[in-house]
């Protein structure tokens, strides 16, 4: 037998962009799939997965229903130093972005006093802001994640 077993391996095998690309993907999907396994068992729920641009790897999770919606940090996501990520609402057919809230250091926020239009087909965008949140009511910063609510 001449060779070794490495001279028969496919040569994408010992390549790191792909493995990367199937790690993103799974541990996008295992959120997703814990998501399911959690949800309480009545009423409709939703969850939105927000990630950087062209990343395919989960920032935040935005989850919840018709009382609450709560974004959570994946992987430890954190604001850069001495500024505040701020979650906010987007809506078909509205102009303007809706502040949600600015997520604590902890990364999670809990929302409970949201407009229903939010339910209705939104998206959500993570930015960066003072550490207050946006002083005129609008992002300010970098939209650094982003993504749709979908039903489950």
């Amino acid at each position: 037998m001449s060779g070794n077993m490495t001279d028969r391996m496919p040569s994408w095998w010992n390549d790191a962009v792909p493995w990367r690309w199937m790690s993103a993907s799974l541990g996008a999907l295992a959120a997703v799939l814990l998501l399911l396994v959690a949800r309480p068992p009545s009423g409709p729920h939703y969850v939105a997965v927000l990630s950087a641009p062209g990343v395919q790897a989960p920032g935040f999770l935005v989850m919840g229903g018709h009382k609450e919606i709560i974004a959570r940090a994946v992987d430890g996501a954190e604001a850069p130093h001495g500024r505040a990520y701020e979650l906010w609402a987007i809506y078909p057919n509205v102009p303007r972005p809706q502040a949600l809230g600015v997520i604590p250091a902890g990364g999670v926020l809990r929302v409970k006093n949201f407009p229903t239009e939010v339910l209705a087909g939104a998206s959500f965008a993570v930015s960066v802001e003072p550490p207050g949140g946006s002083p005129t009511g609008q992002p300010t910063g970098a939209i650094v994640f982003s993504g749709r609510l979908r039903a489950l």
